[in-house]
């Protein structure tokens, strides 16, 4: 990160935690890509920077910070990336343990499953591409009751998509004026957590 221009490390956030390779490699390697034009559609949007990190086979993870002009405008934008969850009215109720009961219905428009939740300010989605993801979300919902996610501003979301090519994760949550994302790509180990634990261990770059 010490490449990005001096006004994007202001305020610059980074993970502690980093993703393990599923394969075993254990070099890594980091690229870092910023942004200070304005992109079509975001309002109030002024940089962004993100650094992606790979194995020399795969992509195993990347973080995200996007600061705005104001939180409302992160909140829109989080919206845009996420999605403004629409639960029908039709869908089934699934305990998942801990106290946690969620909503199952399928996503035509997709061609998957989703099981959706709420923990505080948080949003949970897990998908999969045929049949419910039950023990997917029953994973998540263990790791969410023995860990604490950092406190959204306005709100976060945690969208896993446990497809047959793989499970890749995303975490984004809104901090002040920052939009924070932190994804795990299939190559990376168990990237449900990896997401998590990544998006908990975020601090001031120093």
């Amino acid at each position: 990160m010490s490449s990005l221009p001096q006004s994007l490390l202001t305020g610059a956030m980074a993970p502690t935690v980093l993703p393990m390779d599923a394969a075993g490699s254990a070099d890594m390697y980091y690229k870092p890509s910023y942004s200070t034009a304005p992109i079509m559609g975001y309002a109030g949007f002024q940089s962004t920077y993100s650094v992606t990190l790979s194995s020399p086979e795969h992509q195993l993870a990347a973080f995200t910070r996007s600061l705005f002009d104001s939180s409302a405008h992160a909140q829109d934008a989080l919206i845009q990336g996420f999605g403004d969850q629409q639960v029908p009215a039709s869908a089934e109720t699934v305990d998942l343990g801990y106290g946690i009961t969620a909503k199952e219905f399928p996503n035509a428009l997709l061609g998957t499953t989703e099981i959706v939740w709420q923990e505080g300010r948080w949003t949970v989605r897990v998908s999969g591409s045929s049949s419910a993801p039950v023990a997917e979300a029953s994973q998540v919902a263990a790791f969410l009751h023995r860990y604490f996610m950092p406190v959204p501003t306005t709100s976060g979301g945690i969208s896993v998509d446990a497809a047959s090519a793989g499970t890749q994760a995303t975490v984004t949550w809104t901090s002040g004026d920052d939009l924070l994302v932190v994804r795990a790509y299939p190559g990376a180990t168990s990237p449900a957590q990896t997401a998590m634990r990544m998006a908990i261990s975020m601090e001031s770059y120093k």
